[in-house]
């Protein structure tokens, strides 16, 4: 399926060619997610004391001073929490490439989780298919145990 936007002259095979397939994928999903994110990140911002603006605008503070000092660590947690679940979401991307490539061009756009589904439910292979389940498991575990140690506030010693 070549897909011509006009723009250029050659059509871009945005569904048959990598990295163009990875391009699409990667476009749709961040398009599916986004609102969800940006409602976070908005949220997080608001809760940001605007006082906190004010003082640093009147010592002279430009915007990449408030971006380090002030916006950056009141959204840390907003951040390390949509990082670690889009990173764990990650593993569970099945509909985009299912819909979009079925897993090609080959298999290069081939999840985990559709790995594991044509496993078990395609070559009957229960076994191998739980394995490859129970590994992708503690790998999200661990992606969660970081964001844990990552977002954990320090205590201050007295």
């Amino acid at each position: 399926m070549m897909i011509n936007m006009g723009i250029i002259k050659k059509a871009i095979p945005w569904m048959e060619q990598q990295p163009f397939v990875w391009v699409s994928l990667t476009v749709a999903t961040i398009w599916w997610t986004i609102g969800y994110n940006m409602m976070l990140f908005v949220n997080a911002l608001n809760e940001i004391d605007t006082q906190l603006y004010e003082a640093s605008s009147i010592d002279g503070a430009g915007f990449g001073t408030q971006l380090r000092y002030i916006i950056f660590p009141g959204i840390k947690n907003v951040f390390f929490f949509v990082l670690m679940t889009t990173i764990i979401a990650s593993f569970n991307v099945y509909g985009q490439p299912r819909l979009m490539t079925q897993g090609g061009p080959g298999e290069t756009t081939k999840p985990m989780i559709m790995m594991i589904t044509s496993t078990i439910m395609d070559r009957n292979d229960l076994g191998v298919g739980s394995a490859m389940t129970i590994l992708m498991g503690i790998v999200i575990v661990l992606c969660s145990i970081g964001q844990y140690y990552l977002t954990k506030e320090k205590e201050e010693l007295r």
